[in-house]
């Protein structure tokens, strides 16, 4: 396996870091990957490593404002800078002729992976989403939703704490804690951010029946984070004619760090045999 890494400056100016894990024998096809809020696209190692094991190149950036990326821990001046910076970092992608393409996004990575997917004019062999940013379970206090919402244009640079606890994201003991000790790591969201998501999970939610794209969703069913009701009637309404749905019963929210996660795996490459590995 080779990794490498490299900065992208984005149309704003603002560094972005990327990187991509590629097989060493010839490449089947390549995903982009979409890290959830407030974390980055290192924690997905185990993931990158078995992609690649398969043939799969996995190519992933940080966000604005998240991990060894630049800019204000969780700040942006408009929500839809992140969909420019995905189409930049795509094409980056797609410049290197994959034999197909598919996204892979978390939490919010999978909010952005079908938002993205229902605003892109291009070939799109797969959409992969586990935990999508859809619904929240988390309760959020009334004030925290009006404020951001103002805040969003008159105080931008004025960030909430989103205050996850990580013991709700895994049973695994040893990933909470690297969670937990992680610098790169932050729960904190700018009124644009936090206003945003949820504003752009109304509009995937509503445009459901134009998803057209193969989708596979992977769901925990004890998620403290998201509300699994609301991505299982995305999936219903979902015009994907190539469509499946998995719900790992008594599963946290990171799946992809639970601790039967090998069985996750499986079931990812058995789908995917199917769809970019064909």
């Amino acid at each position: 396996m080779k990794h490498l890494e490299q900065i992208i400056t984005n149309s704003r100016g603002v560094n972005l870091f990327y990187q991509e894990w590629l097989p060493d024998e010839a490449e089947r096809s390549a995903i982009l990957l979409l890290h959830g809020f407030g974390e980055h696209s290192s924690r997905y190692q185990e993931l990158a490593e078995h992609l690649v094991s398969k043939g799969i190149s996995l190519h992933a950036f940080d966000y604005q404002g998240h991990g060894r990326s630049e800019g204000k821990r969780g700040v942006f001046h408009f929500f839809s800078h992140l969909y420019h910076d995905i189409d930049q970092i795509a094409g980056v992608v797609l410049s290197k002729n994959p034999r197909k393409f598919g996204v892979l996004g978390h939490s919010l990575g999978g909010l952005l992976a079908l938002g993205w997917a229902l605003r892109f004019h291009g070939e799109l062999d797969a959409v992969i989403v586990s935990s999508p940013l859809l619904g929240l379970s988390l309760d959020i206090p009334l004030w925290k939703k009006l404020a951001s919402k103002a805040f969003s244009h008159l105080l931008p640079w004025v960030t909430f704490r989103a205050t996850v606890d990580p013991r709700l994201l895994t049973h695994d003991p040893r990933k909470v804690a690297e969670y937990a000790t992680d610098p790169l790591v932050h729960q904190d969201a700018n009124g644009q951010l936090f206003y945003g998501m949820i504003k752009e999970a109304e509009f995937v939610n509503e445009s459901a029946k134009r998803f057209h794209y193969p989708l596979l969703l992977l769901l925990a069913g004890e998620d403290h984070i998201v509300d699994v009701s609301t991505s299982l009637r995305f999936y219903e309404n979902a015009a994907s004619q190539l469509k499946k749905c998995r719900v790992y019963e008594g599963w946290y929210h990171e799946i992809f760090n639970e601790l039967e996660r090998a069985k996750l795996f499986r079931d990812l490459t058995h789908w995917l045999e199917g769809v970019l590995l064909r």
